[in-house]
């Protein structure tokens, strides 16, 4: 799967992927909580970048890739 390019607003995550293969860039996130984008036991290595996060909470993260992960860079969580 490709998630590219989109606005999410007010979800737990953004995007919670398992056992999948999946590109993730360019999107904006704002009012989840905990973790904007999880990937689990991802089928080939998960590509997950240039992706923004916003939060008040200060233990809140972009990105959590548990598996084989290839480009995981250029994330940014920025505070509300």
């Amino acid at each position: 799967a490709t998630i590219s390019d989109n606005s999410f607003d007010g979800y737990r995550a953004a995007v919670s992927a398992s056992k999948a293969t999946v590109v993730i860039t360019g999107n904006t996130i704002t009012r989840f909580q905990g973790t904007g984008i999880i990937v689990k036991d991802s089928q080939q290595p998960a590509h997950v970048y240039g992706n923004t996060a916003t939060s008040a909470d200060a233990r809140a993260r972009v990105v959590d890739v548990q598996g084989p992960s290839g480009v995981v860079e250029e994330n940014v969580w920025e505070q509300k």
